[in-house]
């Protein structure tokens, strides 16, 4: 009986199989850095946020804070480091810091790939949206593993400014 020319052989199949592998391995890595530049972006992006929040929150002057006096209202709010992975963010009624009349609002912690740093032991925006320093700050957000990292530099004024750099070993 012939043949009759359908299918493809063992010999067409071993060989389309062997370039999608070559294909696969060279473009894998590639995607894999891609996808962690995403979540080091991602997670960048989710800190300028928090500091727009905060920013926001300090302008508010709120006065509905439970634990505080009806009279008490926000006169700061801020952000301090808890430790390499973790932020907290935090409102005050009065510009003295550390005397107990802050309230921590929330504490983000990110994955241990990622560690954030910042130029000053806290950041605080008092009720016009400035800075309560004069100098700009800066955090640092950075991968660990892809020596990748994002600078958002938050300025006198309360403008933030996100940026990427790479680090080399």
């Amino acid at each position: 009986m012939a043949p009759t020319g359908r299918g493809f052989t063992l010999l067409e199949v071993i060989t389309v199989s062997a370039i999608f592998a070559v294909v696969a391995a060279t473009v894998l890595p590639s995607f894999q850095t891609m996808v962690a530049k995403a979540k080091l972006r991602t997670a960048a992006r989710e800190l300028m946020s928090a500091v727009t929040n905060i920013r926001t929150l300090a302008r508010s002057g709120r006065g509905d804070i439970a634990g505080w006096s009806e009279e008490a209202r926000v006169k700061e709010a801020g952000m301090r480091l808890v430790n390499a992975y973790t932020y907290e963010m935090f409102i005050d009624a009065d510009d003295v810091p550390g005397n107990g009349n802050e309230i921590s609002l929330k504490s983000k912690a990110f994955s241990s790939r990622y560690t954030i740093t910042m130029s000053q032991e806290e950041l605080r925006f008092r009720r016009n949206g400035t800075l309560s320093t004069e100098n700009d700050i800066i955090i640092l957000v950075k991968d660990a593993v892809l020596k990748h990292s994002f600078n958002l530099r938050v300025t006198f004024g309360g403008r933030s400014r996100l940026t990427t750099s790479v680090h080399n070993p």
